[in-house]
């Protein structure tokens, strides 16, 4: 079987971008939280916004995105350029 011509190529890039992605706006952010507090989330949101849910907002995406990964089988196009370009 030929990889490329299948579209498994695209299949894999398209949803390891994704993966990466959103581990990356997860990790940035929480090491961002870690070292300057203040820089990213101030302490005054915590007033308007319990801690539970910031801790569900900055971490559930790559946790979804992980498990989509494992679970699901994704159709895309075999055409790189139409798989990624929004339409």
């Amino acid at each position: 079987k030929n990889f490329i011509k299948e579209g498994n190529l695209v299949k894999i890039i398209i949803e390891k971008i994704n993966l990466i992605f959103k581990k990356l706006v997860t990790t940035v952010f929480w090491l961002l939280f870690l070292i300057d507090r203040e820089l990213i989330y101030p302490k005054v949101f915590d007033e308007l916004i319990p801690s539970w849910r910031n801790n569900i907002t900055h971490l559930l995406p790559f946790i979804s995105a992980l498990i989509d990964s494992f679970i699901t089988k994704h159709h895309y196009d075999t055409n790189f350029l139409k798989a990624i370009w929004p339409t």
